[in-house]
């Protein structure tokens, strides 16, 4: 018998006083009662199936999520990547210590960051992608500091 289930009905034992226990035991001296003893035990054992075979898909479900969200980030990461300049492409890269040299194009670059970034965790790729890097792109910001420096503001963009 499972030593885990025996501690768990010693605990019972010492909750009730021995007048139930033995009321107990005399029901289950009638062969009516012992049967509906015997059927609420394999009620809890299909009970206990059902809920370890709950919890793995709940597990299998958690690990999709997990799938989910990283595709989600990485495609994030191609569309800000594909929109900026090779330069921006390049500087990112070399945050992300990677090697790479002058003929390295910006297609292929993207492609090995996000090779490099689909090998990591979701949080890791969340902690790489900085909100400055990926908020809006550098063009605006170097619009702000010519405002900046120059003491102008630039007109709006229709």
């Amino acid at each position: 018998m499972n030593p885990e289930l025996l501690i768990d009905i010693a605990r019972l034992i010492r909750k009730y006083p021995p007048e139930v226990w033995e009321d107990l035991t005399d029901l289950l001296h009638r062969p009516e009662l012992r049967e509906r003893v015997l059927y609420l035990a394999r009620e809890m054992s299909k009970l206990s199936h059902q809920a370890r075979a709950g919890l793995e898909r709940n597990a299998a479900r958690a690990e999709d999520d997990i799938v989910f969200r990283r595709a989600l980030l990485l495609d994030q990461i191609r569309t800000d990547l594909e929109t900026r300049r090779g330069s921006e492409v390049r500087d990112y890269a070399r945050s992300l210590g990677m090697g790479f040299d002058k003929s390295t194009t910006k297609e292929v670059l993207i492609s090995r960051i996000l090779k490099m970034l689909a090998a990591k965790d979701v949080e890791e790729i969340e902690r790489v992608r900085t909100p400055t890097l990926f908020s809006r792109p550098v063009r605006e910001d170097y619009e702000r500091w010519g405002e900046l420096i120059m003491g102008k503001k630039t007109k709006p963009k229709r």
